[in-house]
Parts: C-alpha cells; structure tokens; sequence
C-alpha cells in the first residue's frame, strides 16, 4: 500500500469520528498525491516519533526491524510489465546480449567491382588513342544452355625485347610488356570483356619487373584465364597438348618482339611473383670499356681535338664538348678491336665477387637510406667471362652473369659499372668494399640498359612440391646437365631450343646491332670519363657524407624509371 492510499485510509477513519478533520485529512491527501518532501522535523505521537512519513517506536530493536522494511511495488516483480519507468528482465539483462560479430577480412570477401579499370591498360580508350590500338568489341552474351567454358590457371614462359617498351609492369600513358600480352589474351578469347582491363580479376603475376630497354629470355608470369571451346581439354587433364595450342594461339595476336616460348598449367594458388626463388640475369658490353685510361684519353682527344687538363687526382677533359653522331661513329672504328686481356678478365671476375653475400646496396639504387632494410639484398654468385667474337664481327663482347633472390631498382647496372672503374683503374681496387658499408653514402654511375636482360627463373621450392607431376617448371635452362619437363634430355626439349634461339639469334644479336648504329656504350663512356665527378661521388679525396640516401647520376643517355621496381 502507497502513502497516498495510506492517508486516504486515514482519512475515511478520522471522519467517521469528527467530522470538523476533513479538512486537515483532504489537504494531507492531496501533499501525498502530489508526493511533496516529507518533512524531517520529528513530531511525537502518543509514545512514537514520525520523521520523514516514518514511525519509529523507543524499542531500538523494532526500530531497526522497521528501517529495514521497504515499500515497494507488487506489479515490480512482474516480468511482463511495460509500465514507463518500471525495467522488465530484459531490459535489465540487455548488457549481456552477444555483440554483432564484426566481418573478418578476408580476399573472397573484396568487393572487385569496386576497384577501377588500370589506365595503362589498352581497355581504355585512351590507352587506344594513344598508341592507335583497335580492340574487337565483346562478344553477344552466350545463351543459358550454353556450355560455359573450363578455366584454368596457367604460366607463361615469356621472352621479349624491351627496347620499345617502358619495363614489363603495367604503366598508365606507357606502353608496355603487360599491356601487349593482356591485349593478346583478350584477342584470343581468354579473357573476358568484364575481366580485361582489370589484372587483379584474373590474378596476374610475373616474376620480376624489368626497367625500360631491358630484354628477357625466361620471363614467368601466372594468371587464371578461361580456355575457348574449340580447344578441347580432356575431363582427367591427361592430354597435355592444349597448352602447345594456346601458346600459339596467343602468339598469332602478339608483335614480333614478344614471344610466349612455353605455357603449362600450375596449381590454383601458383604465385609467380611469390613462388620464384632466385632468379638469374645477364649483362653485356663490349670489351673496349675496360680499356686503360690513358690510352682511351688519347683516342678521345684525337677524334674531338681537344685539350685535356691534368689535375691533382684524375685526368678531365671539361673543355671537350658532347660528341655527335659523326664522332660517336669515329670513335666506335677506333674502340671496336680492343681485346680484353686474361689479368682483366681475372680482375673484373674477383671485383664482381665481392658484392656476393648478404649486403647493404643503398649506394647502388635510387632514393634509399642506409636503414631502409630493404636495401640488404643477397647475391649468389657474380661471374664475368668473355664471348667468342663471332664471324662478321669486329667487337669482342664480355659476358657477366649475376645470380640473387632479387634485385632493386638499377642495381645490376651499377654494380658493373662499379666494377668497370675498377678493372679500367679508374677507381681503386679497395674501394669497393667501402660502398657497401652503410656509413657510407656516395653516388655511382648507371651503365646502359641495353645490356641488361633476365636469363631465367627458377622456382625450386614449388618443383618440390609437385615432385610426382610432369608439370614442373624446368626448362634445362638453369643447368648445362639440368633436365626438363617430362625428363628428357634437353637437347630434346623443344622449350629449350626456344629459349636457346631466342637468346642467341634475337637478344644477343639484338644487343650487338643496337650498338653498332646507336653508340650506347661509347656515350656511357665518354661520360663517365669527362663529365662524371668521381672525386666527388666516390669520395675519393676521404670526406664521408651523412647517413642520407644513396644518389644517382643521369648521363643524359640512358633509360631511367621513375618508380622503384623489383628487377
């Protein structure tokens, strides 16, 4: 019972009584309804005291009894209660509800659709305005009883010949290796017209990203495509020839610069950037780089006639102007019958083999600190011998082979650059090792890109796996007694014969006729004698810079990318 209805009962008692306290009681009533503070001034009733609408008696122990006493609401305990203000067991447990359980992110949970169209790819029109591509609109959409066809995915064994192209990796405004086999696939129904355009949707991969002018013999590159139904697969896989028909199939929409030497199907989840181990990369130049420096300062001054002046350290010749093409041609006559000598040969063999090991390269990349940790990189081994002058030919080549797990931006180039100076004596033979300490910062000159090409690929832990299946990713290329595919002798393995004929009759080649016409080499050279500093950026005269970030020089001559790649 509530103190209103308590006074109400009071009140219908008093009344009966004396009539003269309907007054009083009325206006008690109506302080209760309106549930006024209770006055704590104590009033004393016969034996009890009342504070605060409370009775208390002199027994302390009924005093205590009482004080422990509440008043509250039946209908409080009912659990089905709405009434404002009163909380039901719901409400009352609602803290102990189970939280909506967040989304883990996961690949198959992206939405690709959101993820725009690559602008370097030839899906874009202005990709085809730029460079006069025509693209064959989409096929009409299959019917719903139409067989839908098998999708795979697969590896293609690349080579190619970069000097039209700005580096293999897909570049907006340029044109590239990516973009030319993308827009083959297409041509060739394997890709669809949702997929092409977008390489994440058709899980594209490569197994290294070379610069600009850089060729290759044994690119890798995976991707998930779907197979036209006039080539026919079997149910079991057993029937291996689709894959013969899909590497000339792409090839017919591909130019003459870029071949697809070997196709062959992986597992689902093959990653050619993340499966390959090593990888194995070829440079070349001509042997009159390593000609001594005074007689080489004789052979310029005799073609630009000019003086050169003697300074306390180095030989410049700051006076002498660039040379064009008519004295570029001059001076190539003069260059081309120098021989490399057996002690040269064995200098530039044991300088090369110093960058082997686990190093610091910050001086042999762009815009890297020392701490930056990706600059550690490990090299195998670092060879150099010569090539036998070929008939018809009047330029001796040397030939260095640079094996690793990967490679930063331009540091193949650089790395033989440095060791040119070395064996031509323009830079002492101890100093090399003082660039490869990270307290040290200097610059180092880039030699021509047009040397530079990826002999192979190796993915040795993933051929481990797959031990008991024929489709293992060996060529016999890594090896002179290496075996390939299916286990045949590679004299009989018609990949091998590819990758053998496009390296020898187009790259190779290639390289030595791009030298005879454009004179890369005796650009570089010229200017690393006469307008590269190399007091300055070798620290030859002992002044040792501040940890800062390893710099570069531009000859004017050769090919640079701006954004760091992983040769």
């Amino acid at each position: 019972m509530t103190t209103s209805e308590d006074a109400k009962a009071v009140a219908t008692e008093d009344t009966s009584t004396n009539p003269d306290a309907n007054v009083k009681v009325e206006s008690m009533a109506a302080a209760s309804d309106e549930k006024e503070p209770a006055s704590t001034t104590p009033e004393t009733t016969g034996g009890a005291t009342t504070t605060g609408g409370t009775t208390t008696t002199g027994d302390s122990n009924t005093d205590a009894a009482n004080n422990k006493r509440k008043t509250r609401d039946p209908s409080s305990h009912s659990h089905g209660s709405n009434d404002a203000g009163t909380k039901t067991l719901s409400d009352k447990y609602s803290k102990f509800k189970p939280k909506k359980q967040k989304t883990k992110f996961n690949r198959r949970n992206v939405q690709w659709d959101d993820k725009p169209q690559h602008l370097g790819s030839y899906a874009t029109p202005e990709m085809q305005r730029l460079f006069s591509i025509t693209v064959p609109p989409p096929p009409p959409p299959p019917s719903a009883d139409a067989p839908k066809p098998p999708k795979r995915k697969i590896a293609l064994l690349l080579g190619f010949v970069g000097t039209n192209y700005v580096g293999m990796q897909i570049n907006i405004s340029q044109r590239t290796i990516q973009a030319e086999i993308e827009l083959a696939l297409y041509k060739g129904g394997f890709l669809s017209s949702d997929n092409f355009g977008f390489p994440h949707k058709y899980a594209w991969s490569s197994s290294a990203r070379t610069d600009k002018g850089v060729h290759a013999c044994a690119q890798v590159c995976s991707c998930k495509v779907q197979i036209p139904l006039d080539i026919v697969i079997s149910k079991d896989d057993t029937d291996k020839s689709w894959t013969e028909r899909v590497r000339e199939r792409v090839n017919g929409f591909l130019p003459g610069d870029i071949r697809v030497l070997d196709v062959m199907r992986v597992t689902k989840n093959f990653c050619a950037k993340t499966q390959r181990d090593k990888v194995r990369y070829q440079y070349m130049f001509p042997s009159y780089l390593l000609m001594p420096r005074d007689e080489l300062l004789g052979v310029f001054r005799d073609v630009l006639q000019g003086e050169l002046v003697e300074t306390e350290t180095v030989l410049t010749g700051r006076q002498l102007k660039k040379p064009n093409d008519e004295q570029l041609a001059t001076l190539f006559s003069k260059l081309k019958s120098y021989r490399a000598t057996p002690s040269q040969i064995t200098l530039l063999t044991s300088t090369l083999s110093e960058f082997a090991g686990t190093n610091s390269f910050h001086n042999y990349t762009n815009s890297k600190p020392s701490s930056d940790p990706s600059c550690q990189r490990y090299i195998l081994s670092f060879t150099a011998r010569t090539i036998p002058v070929r008939d018809g030919d009047d330029v001796e080549w040397i030939e260095t082979v640079v094996l690793g797990q990967s490679f930063l931006l331009h540091q193949i180039r650089k790395m033989t650059s440095m060791a040119i100076d070395v064996t031509r004596g323009a830079c002492p033979p101890g100093h090399l090792g003082e660039t490869l300490r990270k307290e040290l910062n200097l610059i180092v000159g880039i030699s021509p890109a047009q040397g530079l090409f990826l002999d192979y690929s190796f993915f040795e832990l993933y051929n481990k796996r797959k031990v008991h299946n024929d489709d293992l990713m060996v060529w016999g290329i890594d090896s002179p007694e290496g075996e390939t595919k299916g286990g045949k002798d590679k004299s009989d393995c018609e990949v091998y014969k590819r990758w053998k004929d496009f390296k020898d009759g187009i790259v190779v080649k290639k390289v030595m006729e791009e030298e005879e016409s454009e004179f890369n080499f005796v650009r570089y050279l010229w200017f690393m004698e006469f307008r590269f500093d190399r007091d300055k950026n070798y620290l030859l005269g002992g002044k040792e810079q501040k940890e800062g970030k390893g710099g570069t020089v531009d000859d004017g001559e050769t090919n640079t990318q701006k954004e760091e790649t992983q040769q």
